[in-house]
């Protein structure tokens, strides 16, 4: 609900290219301070579904527009400076870690062209995201 602009329902009509979306629960493990494994949740907004043109909101991306992804191929360069490194330190351990950015995506501004198709409604008041939801493309 942060990073929304809150109306109230009747706003609704007045908003050009209004779409609204369902919510949903994802249920996600976690590990706290102690180590210990424990459950949370994360609202899901599903953009997957239009109520109104039945076409969905994800599918309208065309990804062709992008630039393509610099990442691929990650676990093929890890292997190899794996190998890279065990040739030339035969007794010395290894470590790797890896990071998880959590939320990140909420970093991502919308465009003001975008920010109309992932509003959800809640009770009786119109939350229009002003940055990427979880669930989005």
């Amino acid at each position: 609900m942060k990073h929304s602009i809150i109306l109230p329902l009747e706003a609704a009509p007045f908003i050009p290219d209004l779409e609204i979306c369902l919510l949903g629960i994802v249920k996600q493990q976690t590990v706290n301070e102690s180590g210990e494994r424990i459950e949370k949740t994360r609202i899901l907004h599903d953009l997957s579904f239009n109520m109104e043109e039945r076409i969905l909101i994800n599918s309208r991306m065309k990804l062709e527009d992008y630039p393509e992804v610099q990442y691929g191929m990650t676990s093929m360069r890890v292997l190899y400076c794996i190998h890279h490194f065990r040739a030339r330190r035969l007794k010395q351990r290894i470590l790797l870690e890896k990071f998880d950015c959590d939320n990140a995506y909420q970093r991502i501004h919308l465009s003001s062209e975008t920010i109309c198709k992932v509003t959800f409604i809640m009770e009786s008041f119109l939350f229009i995201s002003l940055r990427l939801p979880f669930g989005a493309k």
